[in-house]
């Protein structure tokens, strides 16, 4: 499964504030690259909620 089927197949969940900057990253990279202005986060996600709660790094020790 690729990167964009994820992207599409996690649609309105939270995501944590590290894997949204990824993504926003990411896409704009793309977005740059192709000579198209970049997005924000708030028009890359919309109003999905940031998740809270211990990192799985943390919560696996």
């Amino acid at each position: 499964m690729g990167t964009f089927q994820q992207f599409l197949d996690s649609e309105d969940k939270p995501l944590s504030p590290r894997v949204r900057s990824k993504l926003v990253r990411a896409v704009n990279a793309l977005l740059t690259k192709a000579g198209v202005t970049a997005v924000d986060a708030k028009a890359l996600l919309g109003d999905v909620p940031v998740r809270v709660g211990p990192t799985v790094k943390k919560a696996a020790s």
